[in-house]
């Protein structure tokens, strides 16, 4: 998907070149529940898998969609960006305790 790939080393212009290109398909197809699920598929093995070259870009993306179609139909994906985010603070936060995230010494990934 250009997400992933086709957006290294772009300029933010260009980002956003990319991302009105996606939103304007998205704005002439018929089922935008199938566009949608595929978007959010996408985007959470992005994410899982730290595969995403801009998190700015992703956000981009999910902001203009949802002026497209709605802040109903993109919750899903802005739940996913707060999860993440979440998570990261968790992490941080266990790694400052004493055993400096390894108790036992063990470490977690």
């Amino acid at each position: 998907m250009q997400m992933r790939k086709g957006l290294k080393g772009k300029t933010e212009e260009e980002v956003d070149r990319v991302v009105s290109q996606i939103v304007g398909l998205f704005a002439h197809l018929k089922d935008k529940d199938i566009f949608l699920e595929f978007c959010r598929t996408a985007l959470a093995k992005r994410l899982l898998g730290k595969h995403s070259v801009s998190n700015d870009a992703e956000d981009r993306l999910v902001t203009k969609l949802k002026t497209e179609c709605g802040p109903q139909a993109v919750q899903k994906l802005n739940s996913m960006f707060l999860d993440m985010k979440l998570s990261e603070q968790l992490q941080d936060a266990y790694r400052k305790q004493s055993h400096g995230g390894k108790p036992g010494g063990i470490e977690m990934e």
